[in-house]
């Protein structure tokens, strides 16, 4: 069982997905495909609450897959 922690101003959304079903493991692709791109990064963690590192692709084997929108510094 995984999940998607989308991270937003007005709180967090999870999206739960088991990849031995199709139908939620589908709705959570759409979302990591949605979001990911030049606003957002994706970090995938083999365990919820483990070290992330940065993803470009959706794995559904995931642990936890955490996507905020990138912080711009100066």
């Amino acid at each position: 069982m995984g999940k998607i922690v989308l991270l937003g101003a007005r709180g967090d959304r999870e999206t739960p997905w088991d990849p031995r079903d199709a139908k939620s493991t589908a709705a959570a692709r759409r979302v990591f495909e949605h979001h990911s791109g030049t606003e957002f990064r994706a970090f995938e963690a083999a365990r919820p609450g483990g070290e992330a590192t940065l993803v470009k692709e959706f794995n559904p084997e995931a642990g936890e897959i955490v996507i905020s929108r990138r912080l711009i510094g100066g």
